[in-house]
């Protein structure tokens, strides 16, 4: 994998350890048939190829272009939105060893790894088949992370309309040895995230020790799809949903009943943090005795004491977020690269890093948002 032209790359490297909380792999179309149950092979995702670009079809999904799948190989003035499955989508985005030898090279030693193909299947309406899509890619990632667990840390795919088979899949992934699950960030509208019928999930999660990631663009409601609505809508949508779900969660107990689990916001930018935690705080303060909150205020301590304990935030160009420390703790916040989607920091990750974390001289600090963080939620062994 060649450096963009427009790279500013500096020497990798440095005196902190650089591992990403948000990364992804690209799904190669022989996933799907080599991976699902027989009964849904014919209906697995495909490659079609039309006069000006290839495109994926399944189901009559909507999917992004092929050319911003791995768009982190264009420069600014390349970037387009035609683009060729065999030109675009490098082994680096599905082979684990080639992939690594990219990463170091931007001086990251580590990743947690989200999908690509598999986030737009959330959209689907029968629910057998994206169930059976998930369990085919849960069974690839797990097997593409034990070639190098040290360095890979992946995540499995949960349809969460069905609450007892998201449970099962959730303990088969922890006994395949993946570190986490994906649950959409926009829930169904009938079943919102501050509903009861989640309960055995959080359990099941926080025994296991397998934090839920909420990730940016992935939605069980089809008008929250992030092509859809004006531009202020498509840029604000991610954000305003994850501080819904987070206080939703907190006011509504959950961590208090179960306060071991952690919920990991993945690139939904955390510059919000700062500040849902401090009017949280105040709301709680001053009007939870009021007979119209009380019952919706059921936790036990403040909104702000939750983050980094039961929750945390990756961020890639988010200078508000790191400024944010100082209200919501070093240990709510952690550094991703997104490689190697279009907005990915590679192969210019050194400089990004120093960029936002300028001023931030705490060498505690600094080394818990690039590696502590991280390793403590996905089970990195530290290295010395």
């Amino acid at each position: 994998m060649r450096l963009r032209e427009d790279s500013g790359q500096t020497e990798p490297g440095g005196t902190v350890r650089i591992i990403s909380s948000d990364s992804h792999v690209i799904e190669p179309p022989t996933l799907w048939t080599d991976y699902i149950e027989s009964a849904f092979r014919e209906r697995v995702p495909r490659v079609v190829r039309d006069a000006d670009t290839d495109r994926l079809v399944c189901e009559g999904l909507e999917f992004p272009p092929l050319s911003l799948y791995a768009g982190c190989l264009r420069g600014d003035r390349e970037v387009r939105q035609a683009g060729r499955w065999q030109e675009d989508i490098p082994a680096e985005a599905y082979d684990p060893v080639a992939r690594r030898v990219a990463v170091e090279a931007d001086g990251v030693s580590g990743e947690v790894l989200f999908p690509t193909v598999a986030m737009s299947f959330y959209l689907l309406e029968d629910v057998a088949l994206q169930q059976a899509l998930f369990r085919a890619y849960n069974r690839w990632i797990a097997e593409f992370c034990a070639t190098n667990p040290t360095f890979y840390r992946g995540l499995a795919a949960l349809n969460v309309d069905d609450v007892p088979d998201a449970v099962a899949e959730l303990e088969r992934a922890h006994a395949a040895g993946l570190a986490g699950v994906m649950i959409p960030l926009f829930a169904s509208e009938s079943q919102p995230y501050h509903d009861a019928a989640y309960e055995p999930l959080w359990e099941a999660a926080a025994a296991h020790g397998m934090p839920i990631n909420f990730h940016s663009a992935t939605t069980r409601a089809r008008k929250a799809f992030w092509t859809n609505g004006r531009l202020t809508e498509r840029l604000l949508r991610a954000p305003s949903e994850m501080m819904h779900i987070a206080l939703d969660l907190i006011f509504g107990g959950v961590f208090d009943r179960h306060p071991s689990l952690v919920v990991v916001s993945a690139e939904n930018d955390l510059g919000w943090a700062g500040f849902i935690a401090e009017r949280g705080d105040y709301w709680w303060q001053r009007n939870r005795t009021l007979t119209t909150n009380a019952a919706q205020m059921r936790n036990e301590r403040t909104p702000s004491s939750y983050f980094g304990p039961n929750l945390v935030g990756t961020f890639m160009r988010d200078r508000t977020a790191v400024l944010s420390v100082e209200v919501i703790g070093a240990d709510a916040l952690a550094f991703g690269t997104d490689f190697p989607h279009h907005v990915s920091t590679w192969p210019n990750t050194a400089q990004v890093v120093a960029d936002n974390l300028a001023g931030l001289v705490d060498p505690e600090v600094r080394a818990k948002i690039l590696t502590g963080n991280v390793e403590r939620l996905y089970g990195f062994a530290p290295v010395d």
